[in-house]
């Protein structure tokens, strides 16, 4: 019985040593392993270049995000806001859980093309300047009003939308194109809502003084930077960069009489997301007083969140007049006048 005994032991023995080797080898494989592997859990965000560069804010609100949810997070890349919709439709197969970068302009042909999940955010308080752009399904994070840039002593800035066409910027002028770019089509808009009937015949006078059409802001931005071109279609809030990040006060907005039109920037989770529940708390961490700020230090636009404290640079911004722009997509008088 004693023998008995001891082979019962040393089996016993034999099978918990099997058990703490093979236990052993599984612990140092998943140190080697995702969370998503042994989960499954990874968010898709759909961003805009600017957004999730490596200056942007995108980065580290992924960051951030990743520590509170130990989760996997894909982002992926449209370019310019004015190609999300695009993107989104071309990747049926990939189910985003995000979309962020979504103009006001956007919209309608977003909700037209995609099915969007409701979102909750009731505890937001808005800043006045995007509380009535906010909808069920998306929720806007930040905002800026749009002007001409230029650069001190370069060159007069222009007080009007008719000043434009004065021999003084005889290619000087860099704008977008409104077909891939939201703030081309924010200046197409505004140039609508300005100059109504008579806006082809301002577009056809305004072409020797155009020195670009870009097909993004960054690609205008960067010949502007580059000194190829005077004046530059941009936010008033890029001059927080050149003043904070570099100490350059030569840059300038100009101030003009018609008013100026705003972009908002929305996000949105699309129906057919599949970490639904990640996104919405993406969106809550996007919207919170630490998420408000990095977006306004990184992204160079005004937080969508009253009374969020931001750099004292953007109080010394000059405080320009907004005007509502059309938001339908009617580009048949850039057509006309472009395609010549």
């Amino acid at each position: 019985m004693k023998g008995r005994g001891r082979l019962i032991v040393f089996l016993f023995g034999g099978v918990a040593l099997l058990v703490a080797i093979l236990f052993a080898r599984s612990l140092i494989r998943l140190k080697n392993t995702t969370y998503e592997q042994v989960t499954g859990k990874r968010m898709r965000i759909l961003a805009y270049s600017s957004f999730m560069g490596s200056t942007g804010p995108g980065l580290q609100l992924v960051e951030d995000f990743k520590k509170q949810c130990q989760c996997s997070v894909e982002v992926s890349n449209a370019g310019d806001a004015g190609l999300l919709v695009e993107r989104l439709l071309l990747s049926r197969k990939d189910q985003f859980d995000l979309v962020i970068g979504l103009d006001q302009f956007a919209l309608a042909d977003a909700e037209k093309k995609v099915h969007w999940r409701k979102i909750n955010l009731d505890d937001v308080a808005f800043a006045p300047e995007v509380k009535s752009h906010v909808s069920a399904n998306f929720v806007p994070y930040d905002w800026a009003p749009m002007t001409f840039i230029y650069r001190k002593d370069e060159i007069e800035p222009p007080k009007a939308l008719g000043d434009l066409l004065s021999e003084d910027y005889r290619s000087k002028i860099a704008i977008q194109d409104p077909r891939s770019s939201t703030p081309g089509f924010e200046f197409f808009q505004w140039v609508m809502a300005v100059k109504k009937q008579n806006a082809a015949e301002f577009f056809e006078a305004l072409k020797p003084n155009i020195q670009s059409i870009s097909p993004s802001w960054s690609f205008s931005y960067g010949l502007f930077k580059k000194g190829l071109s005077k004046l530059v279609f941009s936010y008033v809030t890029s001059l927080v960069y050149h003043w904070e990040v570099e100490s350059d006060h030569r840059y300038q907005a100009a101030e003009f009489i018609d008013g100026h039109p705003y972009q908002v920037e929305f996000a949105g989770i699309p129906e057919s997301c599949t970490e639904c529940e990640l996104a919405q708390h993406f969106l809550k961490n996007m919207m919170s007083v630490s998420g408000q700020k990095l977006i306004a230090s990184k992204n160079f636009m005004f937080p969508a969140v009253a009374a969020v404290e931001v750099s004292s640079t953007y109080s010394q911004l000059p405080k320009l007049k907004l005007i509502e722009t059309p938001v339908d997509k009617d580009l048949s008088v850039w057509a006309k006048v472009f395609r010549k």
